[in-house]
């Protein structure tokens, strides 16, 4: 995958680029590092103090119904301050993946929500891939976007179809 050609903003920094800290450890992780030397996005956004304490009470899994009577916002979606968990699957990544009263983007150990790289991940972009922008114009190209794995699944059975290729044992 080709990545988008930036010009890095004044909000920019050289910190936006850290090194890995370990080796990958699964074949997901080696795909998507593929290509790419130094972690880019993966940067915390900062919460006001209530945000921070709300994920803060709350454990993997859990969301606005858990929260302490003192946290709990007057209204709110089901999945608002909701945290991730390591063994499900991950919820729909929107363009408001950076606000932790609008979704499951509660990193499942840390009290913060998730970053746009991590966010890139579960949409399965590559590391080398690099988002334009502002943090939040970079949230809403990741939260908007199609995953790329899954547009690549979709144009092989699509091609197939073209092509009349019945696949192996289709007979």
């Amino acid at each position: 995958m080709r990545s988008a050609i930036c010009r890095r903003s004044r909000t920019a920094k050289a910190s936006d680029e850290t090194e890995y800290a370990d080796p990958p450890a699964t074949p997901y992780q080696i795909g998507m590092r593929a290509g790419s030397p130094l972690l880019r996005d993966h940067v915390a956004r900062p919460l006001r103090p209530t945000q921070a304490a709300r994920l803060a009470s709350i454990g993997p899994g859990q969301g606005l119904r858990d929260l302490p009577d003192a946290l709990r916002p007057r209204s709110g979606y089901s999945g608002a301050y909701g945290r991730l968990t390591w063994e499900a699957p991950a919820p729909t990544i929107t363009r408001w993946v950076f606000h932790p009263g609008s979704g499951r983007y509660g990193h499942p150990r840390d009290p913060r929500v998730i970053t746009i790289r991590e966010a890139a991940r579960l949409q399965s972009f590559p590391d080398s891939f690099t988002f334009c922008g502002t943090y939040i114009q970079k949230a809403h190209q990741v939260g908007n976007a199609v995953p790329p794995l899954l547009m690549r699944a979709l144009a092989v059975e699509m091609a197939r179809l073209l092509t009349g290729d019945r696949g192996p044992g289709r007979g």
